[in-house]
């Protein structure tokens, strides 16, 4: 009997060791199995056939990913886990497009995915939206999800898109801080700070709208395109690379972290006119891309190592 847990754990720890031949193989042996029980075991199932896709995304084989997604979503069109195939999808595209640096594509993907998570959200049961799953869930709808889709436009350059994501994301939050507080609590106990409700209210999101309205040439409009930007992408290219020990992405964030530095010495006199809190800020954000250089540097040469 074909255990399709095991094999899809199997898959993605194949994956994080940097071994995507060896995922390929592993996918390929249970491939019509999860077909199988697509109607049966539906979660299950559609996680497997889809590390086919991650399996292309961190190969950079767009035509590779786009072949299997586009045949998959015929495959399952008008099945029961029609949805839910088009949901993954979008999120595999995202993840593959941030990956291959290809902006515009991965904010479609993203755009996408949120429209149909809004959609299957309007259609939950009153039994189902209560509770930190679900407080969850509407987090990353109505906050994460917009927040990422504005840091990728202002990536672009896109500051007015941008900073309209962000006032609504923030909008959301100040209308149900109380609801939210709960998974504030739930954050808190399980260390996970840097994700609560409460940051992105008090402090990413306003921080984040700030450097959107500062005038493009100021010094804090100058700073947060080619610093701080530069330095978003490399952070989450240098966490992908890091994850599933993927050279080139690593090599990547190394280019805009290199970018990010090269920029904050050629606006020293920028900094300087800034207020006490945003040098701070810049200056802490120097030392971490200082850091995250020497990180990407020693993965790489572990890696050219093996």
């Amino acid at each position: 009997m074909v255990h399709l847990k095991a094999a899809h754990a199997k898959t993605f720890r194949q994956l994080y060791e940097g071994c995507s031949e060896e995922a390929m193989q592993t996918v390929a042996g249970v491939e019509e199995v999860a077909r199988t029980n697509l109607p049966c075991r539906p979660g299950t199932a559609v996680g497997v056939l889809m590390a086919k896709a991650r399996i292309y995304s961190l190969r950079m084989d767009r035509e590779g990913l786009e072949r299997f997604l586009t045949q998959f979503e015929k495959e399952c069109a008008g099945t029961a886990v029609a949805e839910q195939v088009d949901i993954v999808a979008c999120c595999e595209r995202a993840f593959a497009y941030r990956l291959m640096e290809d902006w515009p594509q991965a904010v479609r993907a993203m755009e996408r995915e949120r429209e149909l998570l809004e959609r299957r959200e309007r259609a939950r049961r009153q039994d189902e939206v209560a509770g930190l799953d679900a407080l969850s869930r509407r987090f990353y709808l109505y906050v994460q999800a917009p927040t990422q889709v504005a840091d990728l436009y202002r990536f672009m350059g896109r500051v007015e898109l941008a900073a309209a994501e962000y006032r609504r994301a923030l909008e959301y939050l100040d209308a149900h801080a109380e609801t939210m507080r709960p998974l504030d609590h739930y954050m808190h106990r399980i260390h996970r700070e840097s994700l609560c409700p409460c940051r992105y209210k008090e402090e990413i999101l306003p921080r984040a709208i700030r450097d959107c309205e500062a005038g493009q040439d100021s010094p804090l409009g100058i700073l947060a395109r080619r610093v701080a930007c530069e330095a978003d992408q490399g952070d989450y290219l240098m966490k992908m690379g890091l994850a599933y020990r993927q050279r080139q992405a690593l090599q990547a964030a190394l280019e805009h972290y290199d970018r990010a530095q090269r920029a904050m010495e050629a606006n020293r006199c920028a900094m300087d006119s800034l207020d006490p809190e945003d040098q701070a800020r810049y200056l802490k954000l120097g030392q971490h891309v200082l850091k995250n250089i020497h990180v990407c540097h020693r993965e790489l040469t572990r890696l050219g190592q093996d």
